[in-house]
């Protein structure tokens, strides 16, 4: 599939464009209110309670948000994504009584962290449910690319029509209809209909503690130095991103001695910058290189300060930003395409829990350096400094490259897995993963694969020729290519119940019975489709007992 056929593919799949409306329903639910939230505890206390209100609309999420990712393991992620909606639109609908009811001060604070705790399994399971919607990997870089435009804009448009709705009405009428935008969410997410969904909780394995799930994700991140580099990307690039929220004020009415307007217009500027990074995801899409999305786009948020820093001119900060912009964009959906590929999809929602929560700590440890260094450095230097931590994200290069290999599974191997009626609902990371562990195996004329009585330990799938199945040395069946055999013995732990005899030279791909097993149980729709296939090859034990051994 091509680029272009790519994101087309997105706009088009309803269950996808739902999840792009729920995207823009959150995140508008997210920013709508800032500015009203603002507002209002500028009126109650000042400046110093804008801060504070600021702090726990964001800091309660990267603390929980570990733990978020668990409850996202945990369950449905579409079950997840609906209730943090809807229970952000109770909790917002109570903040706007308690403001109209004027209710002490540590009332709406209060309900202001509960917004952020409740938010904070949003995006993990967002992030982790995506895989299960999509069966093409361009398909998942292409809607993780709509889903990074769509929250650039409302990371915009929120505050713009939370503004304009105070210009008109009250702090407590914002509240409301960004309440009602999570309910919109909500509604949408509702309507997903993903392929399959993880056996856990009640359904598969009874789940360990909050605290050891939160110690596996943080393991499975530690343990790849891949996936470890990914992570500590995106702390790097949020580091920066908090410090130039502070920079950009000081740009425009120190360096530029603009007016506060320009403020807002390069905010707008980088913006406008995200929605044509979406281009350079095309571009990243045509290459397959994802590290070089990740790696470009932490680079594209560096460069231009030093531009900033060296030429005092108003069309080159509006320049940098635009490219601020699409580094932003890039950066963010190539990383979290890269972690959705190789990361398990057990341990998913956690790992983008902790992906979460350190991209909330690195923004509000960027602000609160950048004002620092400016106070030691002066504008200038501060900038300087902020543009060359890149350095740092590019000696990991060889290891993200390696992760693109990971990403990468040859499409045969890939299509032939899924034409397979049990794999056909698995994740595309799981099915990649298991296409990747496919041994080639040749099989001359004559010859028998196994034995009937034999222990079962491999899956087999008919890549070319022809084999026979035979049961008590009578034939049964002959499979072709994309034909499989060998799950009774290993799905229900007994000898092969048939013998398998090649009739020409045959090419086989073979999967281990551990993964194989890991595969088929791991998922509800492979477990049911698997075990409908069992029960009705042993319907017909007599006379031909299990014909796919």
């Amino acid at each position: 599939m091509g680029t272009d056929g790519a994101f087309r593919a997105v706009l088009r799949d309803r269950t996808l464009r739902r999840l792009q409306y729920a995207v823009l329903g959150s995140m508008l639910g997210r920013f709508g209110f800032i500015v009203a939230l603002g507002v209002w505890a500028y009126g109650e206390g000042g400046a110093g309670l804008v801060g504070v209100a600021g702090f726990l609309r964001l800091a309660p999420a990267a603390v929980v948000a570990p733990f978020a990712g668990s409850i996202v393991d945990r369950h449905r992620r579409d079950r997840v994504m609906a209730a943090s909606d809807l229970s952000r639109a109770v909790v917002l609908a109570l903040a706007a009584v308690a403001v109209a009811i004027d209710a002490p001060v540590a009332v709406v604070l209060a309900l202001v962290a509960v917004i952020s705790v409740l938010g904070a399994v949003f995006e993990p399971a967002r992030a982790a449910i995506m895989p299960s919607l999509v069966d093409q990997p361009e398909l998942l870089t292409a809607a993780n690319a709509v889903s990074s435009a769509v929250n650039s804009c409302a990371y915009f448009l929120g505050p713009a029509l939370g503004g304009f709705l105070l210009v008109v009405s009250s702090v407590e009428v914002v509240f409301a209809a960004t309440a009602a935008t999570l309910v919109w969410s909500a509604t949408f997410v509702l309507l997903l209909r993903p392929r399959t969904q993880m056996l856990s909780g009640a359904e598969g394995e009874r789940p360990a503690g909050l605290l050891a799930e939160v110690r596996d994700g943080v393991q499975a991140v530690a343990q790849d130095p891949g996936v470890a580099w990914v992570v500590g990307l995106l702390g790097l690039q949020t580091l920066i991103a908090g410090a130039v929220s502070v920079f950009v004020v000081v740009i425009a009415l120190e360096k530029l001695q603009a007016a506060q307007s320009w403020v807002g217009i390069l905010e707008a500027a980088a913006g406008v910058g995200a929605l044509i990074g979406v281009a350079v995801v095309s571009r990243i899409l045509r290459s397959g290189r994802l590290s070089t999305g990740a790696l470009g786009g932490l680079v594209l948020w560096g460069v231009p300060l030093l531009l900033i820093a060296a030429v005092d001119s108003r069309l080159a900060a509006l320049a940098a930003m635009v490219v601020i912009g699409i580094g932003d964009t890039a950066i963010d959906v190539s990383a979290i395409t890269l972690l959705q590929r190789v990361v398990p999809e057990s341990v998913l929602g956690r790992v983008f829990g902790l992906y979460e929560a350190i991209g909330v700590a690195g923004l509000a440890l960027g602000a609160l350096l950048a004002p620092a260094l400016i106070a030691l450095l002066g504008l200038d230097g501060a900038l300087v400094v902020f543009g060359c931590l890149p350095i740092a994200g590019l000696l990991g290069a060889r290891t993200l490259r390696a992760l693109d290999a990971r990403a990468e599974v040859p499409a045969h191997e890939r299509a032939r897995l899924r034409a397979i009626p049990m794999f056909h609902v698995l994740p595309l990371p799981a099915l990649d993963r298991l296409a990747g562990l496919l041994d080639p195996v040749t099989v001359a004329g004559g010859d028998a694969v196994f034995r009937q009585g034999d222990a079962g330990d491999r899956f087999y799938v008919v890549d070319g020729g022809e084999v026979e199945v035979l049961v008590d040395g009578d034939h049964v069946r002959t499979l072709g290519p994309g034909e499989a055999f060998g799950e009774i013995a290993l799905l229900r732990d007994v000898p092969r119940t048939a013998t398998v005899r090649a009739v020409e030279p045959t090419a086989l791909l073979a999967l281990d019975r551990q993964e194989f097993l890991a595969a088929v149980t791991g998922h509800a729709g492979t477990a049911r489709a698997a075990d409908g296939l069992v029960r009705a090859q042993l319907a017909r034990r007599a006379p031909a007992a299990a014909v796919v051994a």
